[in-house]
């Protein structure tokens, strides 16, 4: 069936559309995703990685070879997701002038909020933050829309999910009910 671009558009433009943003927008324009050149970046499949045992790259999950290394990755993570992404952000810089109310991310980067700061929209940024009980956001309205990266923020290391074991916490969290977040910041200055 061909997308119905029209109904798209509409949708879009009602507010009633929330936009899901995976990884695949950071791919680079030679085609690199941001899963493989972050397993490259941290040299993730050598077997003798003194730090990490596995990196599977079906889901992009991580195994440790003890679990007081993942720290010690998650600092090698941040810089990566702190630096330049020339590619990525010229295509966030067109998805920062649509009006979502609500915009999912499965990345760890703020680089989505970071833009929209620049162009002074004002939104709300959560994320998922295991451990942590739920707390309510503000409603997202035209004025006032939510980012959540459900995966968590690199800047967080307790809330990001890298193993199978952090997914099936966040799942059953998610499942239990209630404990999908932190307090909203609301992103008004630049990051």
């Amino acid at each position: 069936m061909p997308t119905d671009w029209s109904f798209v558009t509409e949708t879009i433009r009602r507010r009633k559309c929330v936009l899901f943003i995976g990884p695949q927008v950071y791919t680079d324009a030679t085609g690199l995703s941001i899963e493989e050149s972050l397993a490259q970046e941290l040299d993730a499949r050598n077997p003798q990685h003194p730090l990490i045992r596995a990196f599977y790259e079906q889901d992009g999950f991580f195994l440790f070879r003890e679990n007081k290394f993942k720290s010690r990755v998650i600092s090698q993570m941040r810089q990566f997701y702190n630096r330049p992404m020339p590619h990525a952000e010229g295509i966030l810089e067109k998805i920062a002038h649509i009006p979502f109310n609500i915009v999912v991310l499965l990345t760890p980067d703020r680089l989505l909020s970071k833009l929209m700061a620049r162009h002074d929209y004002d939104h709300q940024c959560n994320f998922y933050h295991f451990g942590q009980p739920a707390r309510p956001l503000e409603k997202p309205v035209d004025e006032l829309p939510v980012l959540y990266n459900m995966l968590g923020w690199a800047e967080e290391d307790e809330s990001l999910v890298l193993t199978h074991d952090d997914f099936f916490g966040y799942l059953e969290a998610v499942f239990a009910g209630g404990r999908m977040g932190v307090s909203v910041l609301t992103c008004r200055q630049p990051l």
